[in-house]
């Protein structure tokens, strides 16, 4: 029977087991001494104090791993940072690879990971691509679906998110290989560059990819590609 003078039948679920532990006097309220049978020992203000941070932290502490993956487009004939984070879309092959990476989401809604992105003024943009499942969340900084900024070459706020990604993915559509120091950073530890292989008259889904795997010489192995694959379409 819930408790009709108590405060167990509404609330979060973390707050009514707070609440139902404290009936029981296993955890103790402020003002009064713990019982015999109290699971914490909480006598002074500064305990409390300290208990409460805990719990807090407790409650933000995500319950699934949390990955950023950054995103680049580079447009024929394009070899250098500037050109390419000035991309503000690109071609309909690459916009389809972007929509099968998960879906979308929009930041003013989402409640899940969102990437460290800016969910106050939303100065990234609103609309990211994300994944998740019972394991991982997943937001992909894409850098065409960020806020171009005309007067700065650099494009700072664009490489301020992608250049501290782990994991880099570039779609390359420029007859030159992708060197893994155009985008200057020391936290880019993987990046994977998919090429589309033009094939005449071939439409996109039967067309080919090279796909390349560069890494730092201190990460693992992992898979399922290894350092160069060509693969099929969908």
């Amino acid at each position: 029977d819930r408790v009709s003078h108590g405060r167990l039948a509404t609330g979060p679920p973390l707050q009514r087991c707070r609440a139902f532990l404290a009936h029981l006097g296993l955890v103790p309220q402020p003002g009064h001494r713990p019982g015999p049978y109290a699971i914490l020992k909480i006598d002074t203000e500064k305990d409390w104090t300290a208990v409460a941070r805990q719990l807090k932290h407790l409650d933000e502490s995500p319950t699934r791993e949390s990955m950023k993956v950054g995103v680049l487009y580079v447009a024929p004939g394009q070899t250098n940072q500037r050109e390419i984070l000035h991309n503000a879309g690109g071609s309909p092959e690459y916009e389809s690879f972007l929509g099968a990476l998960g879906w979308t989401v929009d930041l003013r809604a989402h409640r899940g990971f969102a990437g460290k992105l800016d969910v106050r003024h939303f100065s990234n943009g609103t609309h990211v691509p994300y994944f998740c499942d019972e394991r991982v969340e997943v937001v992909f900084h894409v850098a065409t679906q960020m806020p171009t900024v005309a007067t700065d070459p650099q494009q700072v706020a664009k490489k301020r998110h992608i250049g501290n990604d782990f994991v880099q993915i570039v779609w390359n559509e420029s007859p030159r290989d992708y060197l893994p120091c155009t985008i200057g950073s020391e936290f880019n530890d993987v990046i994977i560059v998919v090429t589309p292989l033009r094939r005449a008259g071939a439409p996109a889904p039967a067309r080919t990819y090279r796909v390349r795997v560069l890494k730092k010489d201190d990460v693992g192995s992992f898979g399922p590609l290894a350092a160069h694959e060509t693969i099929a379409g969908q």
